[in-house]
Protein backbone atom coordinates (compact mmCIF):
# COMPACT_ATOMS: atom_id res chain seq x y z
CA UNK A 1 0.00 0.00 0.00
CA UNK A 2 3.01 2.55 1.00
CA UNK A 3 4.49 2.32 -2.94
CA UNK A 4 1.06 2.44 -4.49
CA UNK A 5 0.42 5.74 -2.33
CA UNK A 6 3.82 7.21 -2.44
CA UNK A 7 3.24 6.88 -6.86
CA UNK A 8 -0.33 8.29 -6.91
CA UNK A 9 1.05 11.35 -4.91
CA UNK A 10 4.13 11.97 -6.79
CA UNK A 11 1.53 11.47 -10.05
CA UNK A 12 -1.28 13.52 -8.42
CA UNK A 13 1.23 16.41 -7.25
CA UNK A 14 3.62 16.33 -10.09
CA UNK A 15 7.13 15.40 -7.82
CA UNK A 16 9.78 12.89 -7.86
CA UNK A 17 9.57 9.73 -5.95
CA UNK A 18 12.52 10.05 -4.54
CA UNK A 19 11.18 13.40 -2.83
CA UNK A 20 8.91 11.16 -0.99
CA UNK A 21 9.15 8.66 1.63
CA UNK A 22 7.11 7.49 4.22
CA UNK A 23 8.41 9.72 6.73
CA UNK A 24 7.41 12.90 4.60
CA UNK A 25 5.04 14.96 5.81
CA UNK A 26 1.69 15.90 3.97
CA UNK A 27 1.27 19.10 4.58
CA UNK A 28 4.81 20.26 5.57
CA UNK A 29 6.81 18.46 2.84
CA UNK A 30 3.95 17.96 0.45
CA UNK A 31 1.83 21.01 0.41
CA UNK A 32 -0.90 18.59 0.39
CA UNK A 33 -4.67 20.32 1.66
CA UNK A 34 -6.80 18.84 3.24
CA UNK A 35 -9.30 18.94 -0.06
CA UNK A 36 -6.15 17.12 -2.31
CA UNK A 37 -6.39 14.69 0.46
CA UNK A 38 -9.56 14.13 0.00
CA UNK A 39 -9.01 13.10 -3.88
CA UNK A 40 -6.27 10.98 -2.98
CA UNK A 41 -8.47 9.23 -0.84
CA UNK A 42 -11.03 8.72 -3.68
CA UNK A 43 -8.59 6.87 -5.82
CA UNK A 44 -8.45 4.17 -3.35
CA UNK A 45 -12.36 3.99 -2.64
CA UNK A 46 -12.79 1.16 -5.18
CA UNK A 47 -10.93 -1.32 -2.64
CA UNK A 48 -11.47 0.54 0.69
CA UNK A 49 -15.00 1.71 1.64
CA UNK A 50 -14.53 4.94 3.42
CA UNK A 51 -17.08 5.96 6.40
CA UNK A 52 -17.41 8.25 9.31
CA UNK A 53 -15.66 5.26 11.47
CA UNK A 54 -12.22 6.52 9.20
CA UNK A 55 -11.75 9.34 10.49
CA UNK A 56 -8.20 9.20 10.92
CA UNK A 57 -7.28 9.20 7.33
CA UNK A 58 -8.24 12.74 7.71
CA UNK A 59 -5.72 13.41 11.16
CA UNK A 60 -2.71 11.47 9.96
CA UNK A 61 0.28 13.44 9.50
CA UNK A 62 2.62 11.32 7.43
CA UNK A 63 2.31 9.72 4.20
CA UNK A 64 3.79 6.05 6.33
CA UNK A 65 0.74 6.82 8.75
CA UNK A 66 -2.28 7.16 5.86
CA UNK A 67 -0.29 4.09 4.44
CA UNK A 68 -0.85 1.86 7.48
CA UNK A 69 -4.23 3.12 8.50
CA UNK A 70 -5.45 2.62 4.30
CA UNK A 71 -3.82 -1.27 5.02
CA UNK A 72 -5.26 -1.46 8.27
CA UNK A 73 -9.18 -0.46 6.88
CA UNK A 74 -8.34 -2.74 4.20
CA UNK A 75 -7.36 -5.78 6.12
CA UNK A 76 -10.39 -5.44 8.63
CA UNK A 77 -12.66 -5.50 5.64
CA UNK A 78 -11.51 -8.18 4.57
CA UNK A 79 -11.49 -9.65 7.59
CA UNK A 80 -15.25 -9.31 7.65
CA UNK A 81 -16.29 -10.88 4.65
Amino acid sequence: MLYRLIKYICEYKGIEESDINEDSNMIVDLGITSMELFEILCNFEEEIEFDEENLELFICETVGQLAAILESIKFNEQGEQ
